[in-house]
């Protein structure tokens, strides 16, 4: 559908002479004229193909009264094939409408398929944040008890001291063995030296 003004442009005729021709074609521009919005004057597709023509035959220099009759002729013997030109021109824009309402339902399953992939990751996420606050109060009450067995002590300070208990060990038993060496030299020993630890 075109307004008179976009009729104007299609066809590179005057607004003042598509008046006048709607007056004297009246009878052959009728079924494809409709009123709309404030009674506004709107084209069908059939009008412009009539209006094509109207304009061929003005620059040929044929006068309002000679288009009529020339129209009349055309029109009476390929009636069919403007009304055909019509009928394509509809399927065309229907097929059109068709099309990009299948696109938009397209588009919206795939926005309904984006939406449930987006609350199926946020379940996801929801699961694995309460697997990690789980953990992490595990972890809490295991470093609650490791500062039990440690008596307070941090991780360095505990190393410290397992080190040094090391040492010790092996201090305690290079002694035992000198003493288990000295053993019946010295007379004042008379039962035998067990450590204590």
């Amino acid at each position: 559908m075109q307004t008179i003004t976009e009729l104007s442009q299609t066809t590179g005729l005057k607004i003042d002479f598509i008046r006048r021709s709607l007056k004297n074609l009246k009878p052959v521009l009728k079924p494809y004229i409709i009123r709309g919005d404030k009674n506004s004057l709107l084209f069908k597709d059939g009008a412009i193909a009539i209006f094509d023509q109207v304009k061929n035959l003005k620059d040929d220099g044929y006068s309002l009264v000679s288009i009529k009759k020339e129209l009349d002729n055309l029109l009476q013997n390929s009636s069919e094939t403007i009304h055909e030109r019509e009928h394509n021109t509809d399927n065309q824009t229907l097929n059109k409408k068709t099309k990009q309402l299948d696109d938009t339902e397209k588009n919206n399953s795939e926005t309904q398929l984006m939406l449930q992939m987006l609350h199926d990751k946020d379940e996801e996420l929801k699961e694995k944040r309460k697997v990690l606050e789980e953990t992490q109060q595990k972890l809490s009450s295991v470093e609650g008890t490791v500062l039990l067995l440690t008596d307070g002590k941090n991780r360095e300070e505990v190393l410290k001291q397992k080190t040094l208990l090391q040492k010790n060990k092996v201090r305690v038993g290079e002694i035992l063995g000198l003493l288990e060496g000295m053993e019946g030299k010295l007379p004042f020993f008379d039962h035998p030296i067990t450590p204590k630890f």
